[in-house]
């Protein structure tokens, strides 16, 4: 069954979470004080490793961060975080083109 689950963390250059095969991060937001991810994701799917990626404003972009999630602040704005998921976390084929590239499609394994 396809539905939207919640999985908070904690701010580090790279966060693993366990999360079923082929999940798609669909917003990133501060609830409570904590930070929490809001996931689709197909119940019945194997749990995976899911790499997301945080950086900071001005910080340098390596080109492996993958799709960009979206940007959290904290602390009234004093910390302001950018996460990204990494393409082959999603079981998604990477982009060709422009910030998203083309529809994504399911990758057959």
């Amino acid at each position: 069954m396809r539905t939207i689950h919640k999985f908070p963390f904690e701010i580090k250059d790279e966060i693993h979470l366990q999360m079923p095969h082929g999940a798609r991060a669909i917003a990133v937001q501060e609830q409570f004080g904590v930070l929490c991810f809001w996931v689709a994701v197909d119940t019945e799917a194997e749990l995976v490793d899911h790499v997301f990626k945080a950086r900071a404003t001005r910080q340098r972009l390596d080109g492996t961060e993958g799709r960009h999630i979206g940007t959290v602040q904290q602390v009234r704005g004093h910390i302001v975080i950018h996460l990204f998921e990494e393409w082959l976390s999603t079981g998604y084929q990477v982009p060709t083109s422009g910030a998203d590239g083309p529809a994504l499609e399911v990758k057959e394994e």
